[in-house]
């Protein structure tokens, strides 16, 4: 039996590799999706990590690119310090207590994770990364970032006080736009 055959048979008879690896982590995952302001602070640090890659990517080179990406970074960050700041003072108004928002965020965040770890895994990030690539992809997180505030905006202004069981009980609306995150994209990474 050749190898080709041997991990044709293993696929089908168990999980791929990726299933295995992460099969450990779905618990980790669901409790995520249930406990929102656990998620929210658990990966509000990642902008910031962002951030401090692309100071010293315009110490090393002050270029056009460095100071856009820099730029960048920095309206990321404070749009996730807003949301940070939404869920810890509880004016979401019930936005996140749908899993789908929650799953929203957190892919968002993976995302800028992805653009995190090309640096972090670089042995030289300076010289290493293709800053003009990873410009595009934090542009696509900003964009995403800005289009759930609106969304919590919207909750939040069409959200009933009055209401007796609470806040928007139903689900918001999906956002009419894209946020710019692709599945494919990911299995690339």
């Amino acid at each position: 039996m050749s190898e080709d055959q041997g991990q044709e048979n293993k696929k089908v008879e168990g999980k791929t590799e990726a299933q295995d690896i992460f099969e450990g982590l779905e618990d980790l995952v669901s409790f995520f999706l249930h406990d929102y302001r656990t998620t929210v602070q658990a990966v509000a640090y990642i902008p910031g990590e962002v951030v401090g890659y692309a100071v010293r990517l315009l110490d090393e080179e002050n270029n056009f690119i460095n100071r856009n990406f820099l730029a960048e970074a920095l309206r990321v960050q404070a749009i996730n310090d807003l949301i940070v700041e939404i869920v810890k003072s509880n004016t979401d108004y019930g936005f996140f207590t749908w899993r789908d928002n929650v799953k929203r965020y957190l892919e968002i965040m993976s995302k800028l994770a992805s653009v995190w770890k090309a640096f972090d895994t670089a042995d030289r990030p300076e010289k290493d990364v293709k800053v003009d690539q990873l410009l595009e992809k934090l542009e696509a997180v900003e964009k995403s970032l800005r289009s759930l505030i609106l969304n919590i905006i919207n909750n939040a202004y069409h959200c009933d006080d009055s209401d007796e069981e609470g806040c928007c009980d139903d689900e918001p609306d999906e956002p009419e736009d894209d946020p710019g995150y692709d599945e494919e994209e990911l299995e690339e990474l």
